[in-house]
């Protein structure tokens, strides 16, 4: 540690994080994620690497035979059962719209580290939380320098208000949403 591939290097209260060009691939040999967020604290020299990744747009599941549906209990939607496999991400509907993305984290000694994915249009993020405000830059993936941006920061664990506001190259606001609080869907 630190990865020679980082992309860019963060520090949670002393707690060094990177993120690095993803390495896992579906079984079509497609990115699971373009990024990795690598924690220092779970990846230790000798051991198996522990890391997280969001991916942009929606996952392709292509499905082998016809799947069998029935309803979803409680009546919210339905249930696809059968032989399937993921086979990529579909970013079209995602790409017209520089509002969508999408964001993980990890729990780290009284910290959150997120993960977020989002349109080739948004150059930074602004994060405000009750401790602070602060504005982090995107970044690309060398493979994919036009694609989907990429960025990590921390927040204090008990934040109750995460706003996440995704900006442009001008600055000027294009999306975002309390992160704190569940998302009505993905993106």
């Amino acid at each position: 540690m630190p990865p020679t591939n980082a992309l860019l290097a963060g520090d949670a209260h002393g707690e060094r994080y990177w993120l690095v060009p993803g390495r896992l691939r579906d079984e079509c040999g497609v990115p699971l994620s373009a990024v990795e967020l690598v924690v220092e604290e779970r990846n230790t020299v000798g051991a198996e690497w522990d890391t997280a990744g969001v991916s942009y747009g929606e996952t392709v599941v292509t499905w082998l035979g016809t799947p069998s549906v029935s309803p979803a209990p409680g009546s919210r939607g339905e249930v696809r059962t059968g032989t399937s496999r993921v086979c990529g991400v579909d970013e079209t509907a995602w790409l017209a719209d520089p509002a969508r993305f999408e964001a993980g984290h990890v729990k780290l000694d009284g910290d959150r580290i997120y993960l977020v994915a989002v349109h080739p249009t948004v150059t930074s993020v602004r994060v405000s939380t009750p401790a602070g405000a602060e504005t982090v830059s995107t970044v690309t993936p060398p493979a994919r320098p036009d694609g989907p941006r990429y960025a990590a920061f921390d927040v204090p664990d008990g934040s109750d208000v995460i706003e996440m506001a995704l900006l442009d190259a001008a600055g000027q606001q294009v999306g975002g949403r309390d992160l704190a609080k569940p998302p009505t869907g993905k993106g």
